[in-house]
C-alpha cells in the first residue's frame, strides 16, 4: 500500500458495459486515514477515468484507487489457457482480446467454470470473478484501466508495480465491507421506500465511519435507486490493513 501520511483516498464504484462505462462510474475521494469530509462525486466513463488516474500520477502526491471490481481471475483459469501466473501476463492476455464477451467465449472453450479466488473465499464476495453478471466488470477494469496504467508507475496492489509507487490501484468489494462490519449488504438497491431506507441507514452507519458526507451527497446516494453512489462512498472507507497470502501476487487481494 501507499506509505504516507497524507493520502487521497478515491472510491470508485465500476462498471464494464459496453459503452465504455457510459458515465456510470461513481467516484468519490477523501483525504485518508482520519475524520475527513468525502470532498466531492463524480461520474467518469471508463476513459475518464484512466485520465483522473494519470493526472494524479502527474501531481507526486500519494493516491490509492479502491475499485469496487475484481482485479483478477483464479489461478486455475490461467492454467488452463496456458498463461503464466503473473498479474502482468494475466493482464495482457486479457487485453489481447477486442471485448470482453471474446475474452469469455475463449475461457469457456477450454473451462466453463465459474472459479473463485482465495481472496473471494476469505471475504465472501457475491460472485466469482468470471461470472456471467460480472466478467464485463473484471474484463474492463483489467484490459482498459490496470492495464494501460501499469507502463505509467502505477502498482497494482499486491500484484505488480514497485512498492514504492506512490499512486496505487487496489480492489475491495462493497458487500464484504458491509459484511465484515455487521451491516446488512442486502436490499439497498432498487426503486421504492424499503431499498431507500436501506441506503439511509448505510449512511448513517458510513457517519459512525468518521466520513462526513455532506446533505448534497447524502441525498443524490439515497436517491441513486442503482446504488452506484453509495458503492462509491463504501469505497472511501479505511481500507482493511493484512498481509496478503502468496496467492494474492497473482489474483490480487481485498483491501
Amino acid at each position: 500500500m501507499v506509505n504516507s501520511n497524507s493520502i487521497t483516498l478515491h472510491g470508485i464504484a465500476f462498471t464494464g458495459d459496453d459503452t465504455g462505462g457510459g458515465a456510470n462510474i461513481r467516484h468519490a475521494w477523501r483525504a485518508w486515514p482520519g475524520a475527513t469530509v468525502v470532498l466531492g462525486i463524480e461520474r467518469l466513463d471508463r476513459a475518464g477515468l484512466r485520465r483522473r488516474i494519470e493526472a494524479s500520477i502527474q501531481e507526486g502526491r500519494a493516491h490509492l484507487w479502491r475499485m469496487d471490481s475484481p482485479l483478477s481471475i483464479a489461478r486455475e483459469h490461467l492454467a488452463s489457457q496456458g498463461v503464466s501466473e503473473d498479474w502482468d501476463a494475466m493482464a495482457t492476455w486479457m487485453a489481447s482480446f477486442p471485448s470482453a464477451r471474446d475474452w469469455r467465449r475463449a475461457m469457456r472453450t477450454t473451462d466453463r467454470k465459474e472459479l473463485r479466488r482465495v481472496c473471494d473465499r476469505a471475504h465472501t464476495t457475491p460472485l466469482a470473478p468470471t461470472n456471467l453478471r460480472l466478467f464485463k466488470q473484471t474484463w474492463a477494469l483489467i484490459a482498459e484501466v490496470a492495464h494501460p496504467l501499469r507502463t505509467q508507475r502505477v502498482r497494482v496492489e499486491p500484484c505488480a508495480g514497485a512498492l514504492t509507487s506512490r499512486v496505487v490501484i487496489c480492489e475491495a468489494n462493497a458487500a464484504s465491507i458491509l459484511d465484515a462490519a455487521g451491516v446488512p449488504s442486502a436490499g439497498y438497491k432498487g426503486d421504492g421506500n424499503a431499498p431507500r431506507s436501506r441506503r439511509e441507514s448505510i449512511l448513517t452507519w458510513l457517519r459512525t465511519r468518521n466520513i462526513g458526507i455532506s446533505a448534497d451527497i447524502a441525498l443524490k446516494a439515497a436517491e441513486d435507486t442503482q446504488g452506484d453512489i453509495l458503492d462509491a462512498l463504501l469505497m472511501t472507507t479505511d481500507p482493511q490493513q493484512t498481509v496478503a497470502p502468496v496467492e494474492a501476487s497473482v489474483e490480487s487481494w481485498i483491501y
